[in-house]
């Protein structure tokens, strides 16, 4: 049988960015913004993963730099404009949650159906050794586990793939729905999102 057991963890660090563009594309949250994209041409791209919190700008709370209580679409424009004019080089803070996942008895792992199940994979490096298709018009499913998956000792046709990175997959795409054009979008995404790369699964 498959047990786990996790804990949550917060790291924070800093990065000091020399000239130029950060490389990151960015989208807001409750008070700070997260990372939504990370481009060939960012500095720390090795450093830095999708999903990770900016949360200070050379040791001010992004709030505070931008003289409001919210991180609403004005403010968001405001952060913006700062990123892009602020004297290099600027010292940003981010903030990443881990989850700890501490494998046992994968020896004797079955792909069993039934049971609710929610558990998350780290993909390492190279292609994710399988095919999806859009599911409930949010997700997508397993449709095949190629026999050069990392994990295809834990995964089954028919799990649903909800997150990467802790983002659920509609808002890291920016869609309302998994539509053929969301489908295609992730689908480049998955292909070329720096590594490692963590995604949650569910099977019902």
């Amino acid at each position: 049988t498959f047990a786990s057991s996790y804990r949550r963890m917060k790291e924070e660090f800093e990065l000091s960015f020399a000239g130029g563009p950060l490389g990151i594309t960015i989208s807001p949250t409750d008070d700070a913004v997260s990372i939504r994209e990370i481009k060939e041409k960012c500095p720390y791209r090795n450093r830095l993963r999708i999903g990770d919190i900016m949360t200070a700008i050379n040791g001010r709370r992004l709030l505070d730099a931008i003289e409001t209580e919210r991180m609403d679409p004005q403010a968001f424009e405001t952060l913006v404009k700062l990123l892009q004019t602020t004297a290099r080089p600027v010292l940003i803070r981010f903030e990443r949650k881990e989850t700890d996942w501490q494998y046992r008895s994968l020896e004797n792992f079955e792909c069993v159906q039934g049971g609710d199940s929610i558990w998350e994979l780290i993909f390492e490096a190279g292609p994710l050794g399988i095919t999806i298709t859009p599911h409930d018009q949010k997700f997508v499913m397993i449709r095949h586990v190629k026999p050069g998956c990392p994990h295809k000792s834990r995964l089954c046709i028919g799990d649903i793939m909800t997150a990467i990175n802790d983002i659920p997959l509609l808002e890291i795409i920016g869609y309302e729905q998994m539509n053929a054009r969301a489908f295609e979008y992730l689908v480049k995404l998955l292909q070329a999102a720096p590594r490692p790369i963590r995604i949650q699964f569910e099977r019902n």
